[in-house]
């Protein structure tokens, strides 16, 4: 493993905030490899947290690059198609990074032409755990968890 430099993991933490991947960025010579990073991020706490902000930055200029694409179907250097394609990549990566801000959020209960019961941050595993504890419910009469 590379020895610990802060300049470089600031350097690191920066391009990663501008939108590249870790990677990617892994991949220039002068760079650690992605492991190296990885150990170095869980090493320190403090480091964590940068590194976790930068993540959170990466979303938003992932999220940013949608309005770019959008400009490059507009001017006919890209395909529609294509374009929706990326889109959607972008989109699912900044839901990912920054679920809170740009995840899915799951509405429950209520009728189509009525507002939701309850609306709240879910991720796919909480949804299926909560239609699971309802089967359940219904099958032996306690009520969900």
């Amino acid at each position: 493993m590379a020895e610990f430099s802060q300049a470089l993991f600031d350097r690191i933490c920066e391009r990663m905030a501008q939108g590249e991947t870790l990677r990617k960025i892994c991949a220039d010579p002068d760079m650690p490899n992605i492991t190296t990073v990885w150990k170095w991020k869980e090493a320190d706490e403090a480091r964590g947290k940068q590194y976790a902000h930068a993540r959170e930055a990466q979303a938003d200029a992932q999220f940013e690059r949608i309005g770019d694409t959008v400009d490059k179907v507009e001017t006919g250097l890209l395909e529609p198609q294509q374009a929706r394609t990326m889109i959607d990549a972008l989109k699912w990566t900044a839901g990912k990074l920054r679920p809170k801000v740009y995840g899915d959020k799951v509405a429950i209960g209520g009728a189509d032409d009525l507002p939701p019961i309850k609306t709240q941050d879910m991720s796919a595993a909480d949804v299926i755990a909560a239609r699971l504890a309802a089967i359940k419910s219904r099958n032996t009469g306690e009520p969900d968890a």
